[in-house]
């Protein structure tokens, strides 16, 4: 399930309500986040499917909502919302084609580039980054971290220009 899914699938007023927290009809109340709130100053915004809190001025959606409850992280408040792994969204799977074209193209054209040591490693770390499957775990994000700067260091060494992403 991808995040537009789950954003659009579950309404925050169940997720809140399943904590314990008592909601009234106009859609305030209490926070959980600040323990000294005696009043309702949290609104649930059923339309938008969000909330705001009036009293410490937190706001967003369900997955921020189970997120800051909970205290966990993005891809684990969403696996708790929808009870299933977090799948990469459309978006996030053509960003993914696009730079996979734009490393190739960088090394179809081996005569631009003067640096093979440089050259061998980015590909190494291409190979390692395209193996981690879950698009916001903590291998996925040092990998790609890797590859930005050994892919930079290409590009300074060569005197060309990175494309925006």
């Amino acid at each position: 399930m991808t995040v537009e899914e789950i954003r659009e699938n579950f309404k925050l007023r169940s997720e809140v309500e399943q904590r314990g927290i008592e909601i009234n009809r106009q859609g305030f109340c209490k926070c959980p986040f600040h323990p000294k709130d005696d009043t309702a100053s949290l609104k649930i915004y059923d339309e938008q499917n969000t909330w705001y809190c009036f009293g410490c001025g937190r706001q967003g959606d369900i997955i921020s909502f189970v997120k800051e409850y909970e205290g966990v992280s993005f891809p684990e408040a969403c696996k708790i919302i929808s009870g299933e792994d977090l799948e990469p969204s459309t978006k996030y799977k053509i960003k993914a084609r696009a730079r996979k074209r734009y490393i190739k193209d960088i090394f179809k054209d081996k005569d631009r580039r003067s640096n093979n040591a440089l050259d061998s490693e980015i590909r190494k770390y291409w190979k390692l980054f395209n193996f981690v499957d879950e698009p916001m775990s903590d291998a996925w994000a040092e990998h790609y971290n890797k590859w930005q700067l050994l892919t930079y260091k290409a590009h300074v060494a060569d005197g060309t220009e990175m494309m925006e992403t």
